[in-house]
Parts: structure tokens; C-alpha cells; sequence
């Protein structure tokens, strides 16, 4: 119950310092699982899920795999962070450096400072994995 909790505080202190920030999700990648999730307004949990599917591609799956291969072809190392442009919206996907399975996925809105965020979500995560 208590890693539960300071997962649940850092999502919310993230949300406070980027109030444009509508979802922060903590996810656990090899189960396809959000774990956690701080939102702003109704947020269904299909969406969630979706998300977390999301991260799972452009972390681990074919789109990582295409990324990789085509930027880095002689690298071996995991992609930790991708970002995706909507038309309103950024979406946000961080892995754990000291857990890879644990990811942060965000959803913003456009104007978010994004090497902020990009900072403070890796200072989250790090927050939650020395939570554990």
C-alpha cells in the first residue's frame, strides 16, 4: 500500500508543477499495466490502457524496433523516451533507467515547456523507484 501512495504523490506533484499536464500515468510495461494514473477531468480507463499500449510500441515494439535499427543500427540499448505530437496534445513516454519495465506516460498540452517536463519526469521516476 505504500509504494502505491508515494507513486500516487509524485503523479500529483508532477500534475502541480505542469498544470497542463491532463494525464500522468505510471505503467508497468512487461504487463501492459497502468499502475497508477493521475487525471485531470474523465478519463476512461480504455483510454489509460491505450495508452500504456502505446508506450509499450514506441518504447519496446515494432516502432522502437524501426527507430532504432534506422537511427542507431549498431546500438543495443533500449529506447527510453519518445514523444508524440497530436494535434492538441503531446504525448509524453518515459522508461525507468533503474527499472525498464516502469515507465511514466503523460499527456499535455501542446505548450507544455517539454525539456522541463521531459526533466521532471525522469527526477519523478526516480522519486518512485527509490519508493520501492
Amino acid at each position: 500500500m505504500r509504494v502505491s501512495m508515494i507513486v500516487s504523490e509524485q503523479l500529483d506533484q508532477l500534475g502541480v508543477q505542469f498544470p497542463d499536464c491532463d494525464i500522468a500515468a505510471f505503467a508497468d510495461l512487461s504487463t501492459g499495466m497502468v499502475l497508477s494514473a493521475r487525471v485531470v477531468g474523465k478519463v476512461s480507463q480504455e483510454r489509460l490502457d491505450d495508452l500504456c499500449l502505446s508506450a509499450m510500441d514506441v518504447l519496446d515494439g515494432q516502432t522502437a524496433n524501426n527507430v532504432t535499427r534506422t537511427m542507431w543500427p549498431k546500438s543495443s540499448d533500449r529506447i527510453r523516451c519518445a514523444v508524440r505530437f497530436q494535434t492538441d496534445q503531446v504525448e509524453l513516454f518515459l522508461r525507468s533507467a533503474q527499472m525498464p519495465e516502469d515507465a511514466l506516460c503523460l499527456v499535455c498540452a501542446t505548450k507544455v515547456d517539454l525539456p522541463a517536463l521531459i526533466s521532471v519526469a525522469e527526477d519523478t521516476l526516480s522519486r518512485i523507484e527509490m519508493g520501492h
